[in-house]
């Protein structure tokens, strides 16, 4: 068990500001390959990739709770992507689990 190991892990609070902290910066670090995916063709499906890893750490860090000045910068973040990238505003719900890459 990891609370045996970890005593945060038994905290839910603590736990859930971890778990939002590890995805927010995960996903902060993916738009450090803006310029490589802004210079790709229209319609690379990588871009609708960075803003489903973007939108999916904002979710995380709501569900918990936790750095909503973050997530909330996040989320503007996304809205200027989607504008920049009209083929990649998409509803990334439409797509079943585990759709293989083209």
């Amino acid at each position: 068990m990891l609370s045996g190991t970890v005593a945060e892990a038994d905290d839910d609070r603590m736990f859930g500001l971890g778990m939002a902290a590890g995805c927010l910066g995960m996903a902060i670090e993916r738009l450090s390959r803006f310029s490589k995916l802004d210079a790709r063709s229209p319609g690379d499906e990588s871009r609708v990739q960075l803003i489903s890893t973007l939108e999916a750490a904002c979710r995380g860090a709501e569900h918990h709770r936790s750095l909503p000045q973050l997530s909330g910068w996040l989320h503007c973040v996304i809205e200027l992507l989607r504008a920049r990238w009209p083929e990649a505003d998409l509803d990334i719900a439409q797509y079943e689990p585990f759709t293989p890459r083209k």
